[in-house]
């Protein structure tokens, strides 16, 4: 379940990102008009959503066996990575004095 609600966050994200490209505007950071900050704003919430299920999915690979050692330490590796990587990028969304 929570594999699928990434995939509908990040499907949201794509539409928007590419629709803004195919449009000629930005897609982050755009606060220049209603509209685009609601854009902004739903990109916004969709990305939580992806990074809570990651979240989710990654507590799930830590409390569950998964075989050998080194596969184990791979993948609880990977999803550290992953879970901090995305978590960094909200530091993108603090206003700042420049």
């Amino acid at each position: 379940m929570a594999g699928s609600i990434s995939v509908v966050g990040l499907a949201i994200e794509m539409v928007i990102i590419v629709g803004a490209a195919i449009l000629g505007e930005t897609s982050h950071f755009n606060v220049s008009s209603p509209f685009h900050t609601f854009l902004w704003s739903v990109m916004a919430f969709s990305i939580v959503v992806v990074w809570r299920m990651t979240l989710i999915v990654g507590t799930a690979l830590f409390r569950n066996p998964l075989g050998d050692p080194a596969r184990t330490l791979a993948i609880r590796s990977g999803v550290v990575i992953a879970i901090v990587g995305m978590g960094l990028a909200f530091l993108m969304t603090t206003p700042i004095a420049q």
